[in-house]
């Protein structure tokens, strides 16, 4: 049985490489895991899900999309610079707002 399921997954990979860098809707991505899975239950084909999401196989776009692959997440990187300068206009700011206050 153990084999038959690593077997089944390696498989399940194989397609889901057909679709590498590409959306899929969770429809057609459960259609697919029960090509491979076809006696599996909702629960357990979302536990499939789970998997392939923690192994970077696919990454969850939103509850009904997915993108196969791994999504690089946008971290902009601020420098100490624009920190210092963001700092500055802030201050600035909360400044202005407590002269008004005076007024």
């Amino acid at each position: 049985m153990y084999l038959k399921v690593v077997i089944s997954m390696n498989l399940l990979l194989e397609e889901l490489k057909k679709y590498e860098k590409k959306k899929i809707t969770s429809d057609i991505l459960i259609g697919i895991i029960k090509t491979y899975y076809p006696h599996y239950k909702d629960t357990s084909i979302r536990w499939i899900i789970y998997e392939l999401s923690k192994k970077n196989v696919i990454t969850k776009i939103s509850s009904q999309l997915y993108f196969i692959g791994k999504l690089k997440v946008y971290n902009p990187l601020f420098s100490n610079v624009l920190s210092k300068d963001i700092k500055k206009l802030l201050e600035t700011i909360l400044n202005l707002l407590c002269m008004n206050q005076h007024v």
